[in-house]
């Protein structure tokens, strides 16, 4: 009976786990924030809520002269001492994530972000993919879109001889498809049926 609880939680929780790993991005120069309206968007103008580690929270734009389309305050990452040891900046997501879009402003190419489901890396981009405009200093608007089953849980910032300055991070939780809710419903099912079966059988041998 517990082995079959178990393996109905394990059917459950397995629903929710993303184990594609296909992975899109775009990015637009002269856009400083997601054109997507069910987004929502950080601008460091207060404590973020989601969970940063590394780096510097800047409460101002002031103090950045090249994030250029910035809103409230911004996170910025400064270069090591030590070119052998990049500063890296973490965000760790409180719900995974369907999509996550940042500005990103003058890209380096020693900036790099990654984005990851879970433990697994599923993209590496750095400053040198994206070409610069004509007129500097400038910034870009980069979007990365989780397939379908999928979703980003981290997103990790760094850099090594320049600095990695980001504002406008915006996010839309993951939502399980419609396929997940079946087999929760079904799980759930099965684990009350075997519950009442299990109560009928005790009360059978009272009487008896």
């Amino acid at each position: 009976m517990n082995k079959f609880r178990i393996y109905i939680a394990a059917l459950i929780l397995g629903s929710y786990s993303f184990s594609a790993h296909a992975f899109n991005n775009s990015f637009t120069n002269g856009q400083y924030t997601t054109n997507l309206s069910s987004a929502t968007t950080e601008t460091f103008s207060s404590a973020p809520v989601e969970s940063y580690s590394g780096g510097v929270l800047e409460s101002s734009q002031n103090n950045s002269a090249n994030l250029i389309g910035g809103q409230g305050g911004f996170w910025t990452l400064q270069p090591s001492t030590s070119a052998e040891a990049p500063t890296v900046g973490i965000l760790t997501l409180n719900q995974p994530v369907s999509y996550f879009g940042f500005l990103w402003g003058s890209p380096e190419i020693d900036n790099t972000v990654q984005f990851y489901s879970g433990s697994t890396l599923i993209g590496t981009f750095t400053g040198a993919q994206i070409p610069p405009p004509d007129n500097l200093p400038f910034s870009v608007y980069f979007n990365a879109y989780a397939d379908p089953g999928q979703s980003i849980t981290k997103v990790v910032f760094s850099t090594t001889n320049s600095a990695f300055e980001t504002d406008n991070h915006s996010y839309i939780t993951a939502v399980p498809e419609p396929s997940t809710y079946a087999l929760l419903m079904m799980g759930l099912s099965l684990i009350l049926v075997t519950k009442l079966r299990r109560n009928s059988s005790l009360t059978k041998s009272r009487i008896n």
